[in-house]
């Protein structure tokens, strides 16, 4: 980040920040996902100052309106088109128990009118075991937390989680279950359902282990 972008920053962030918070927590209704649309949006204003100016000609419109956009996965490119892949939706979740539940009825309620074509009680197992994996499994010092977020990539839906406490991707296996093992399930399931799916190191530190059901649109066209 340049010297000039970093001041830019700065400046929409004392000028417009707690407008922005305060937008994308209403939005999510949590205050760590907001906080990342935050970022999010004036990291898109860093890179793309020239389009700071709303067709009204307001600053501040063009931040409220990157944020929502933002919260439900519409990012645009740099050209105005729609980028691929597309980001749907994420959650940023406390390793609880009850994350998981939370996880599914996020997901849920932010793909409703997406026109799925694959099961949804199938995203549903799967962001559940992955997340219930991630939470039993994590181990970190102070506080830490998984990241669900979900993409339309061209005719595929890919969804990742994000886990900071779960070390190297080497360390993460797929292990076969006996009839009576309570637990160890997660990647397993994913192995049964998804088209395919990876372990990698993820960006926000830790692992991102990434599943991807294919066909997943009833309309491969514009949407």
């Amino acid at each position: 980040m340049t010297c000039h972008g970093e001041a830019l920053i700065r400046t929409l962030y004392e000028d417009y920040g707690e407008m922005l918070l305060a937008y994308a927590a209403r939005l999510t209704n949590d205050r760590t996902a907001a906080e990342d649309i935050v970022r999010d949006t004036l990291i898109r204003a860093r890179r793309h100052p020239y389009a700071l100016v709303s067709r009204d000609g307001s600053v501040r419109s063009w931040l409220l309106s990157v944020a929502h956009d933002i919260a439900f996965g519409r990012v645009v490119d740099d050209h105005g088109g729609e980028a691929s892949p597309e980001r749907l939706g994420f959650i940023v979740l406390e390793p609880v128990p009850e994350s998981a539940a939370r996880a599914r009825r996020w997901f849920r309620k932010l793909m409703t009118g997406h026109d799925l074509a694959c099961s949804i009680d199938d995203c549903l197992l799967l962001i559940s075991e992955l997340v219930t994996n991630a939470i039993t499994y994590g181990r970190a010092d102070g506080d830490w937390s998984v990241r669900v977020e979900w993409w339309r990539d061209g005719d595929a839906l890919r969804v990742e989680v994000h886990n900071p406490a779960a070390g190297s991707p080497l360390d993460v296996e797929l292990r076969r279950c006996s009839a009576d093992d309570e637990h160890g399930r997660g990647l397993e399931l994913v192995a049964a359902l998804a088209d395919c799916w990876a372990v990698e190191s993820s960006q926000f530190t830790g692992t991102r282990v990434t599943f991807t059901l294919n066909n997943a649109w009833k309309f491969n066209g514009d949407h």
